[in-house]
């Protein structure tokens, strides 16, 4: 963590617990070009599904979303907030 500060990493911190997979194997790395939002926010939802435990991004309160989001729709922490479209 040291050193993904050290080279100009957006760290991403919340409070709370995501009950993520153990990292005991390999690692892999993908790195998404800034420019296209979408684009990155849809990798770091595929990314947070995946099991990632880290993610690095141009756009840090976009990605705490999408990973909040993640974890809500994996049942590892309750929605943000509770609504019913019913009229």
């Amino acid at each position: 963590m040291a050193q993904a500060v050290e080279d100009g990493a957006d760290i991403l911190e919340f409070e709370g617990g995501l009950d993520l997979p153990p990292l005991d194997g390999p690692v892999d790395v993908v790195t998404v070009l800034a420019g296209d939002e979408d684009f990155t926010l849809a990798a770091a939802t595929v990314a947070a599904m995946s099991g990632a435990r880290a993610l690095r991004a141009s756009d840090v309160r976009q990605t705490r979303k999408v990973v909040e989001m993640v974890a809500s729709v994996l049942g590892t922490r309750p929605p943000a907030r509770a609504l019913r479209a019913l009229a």
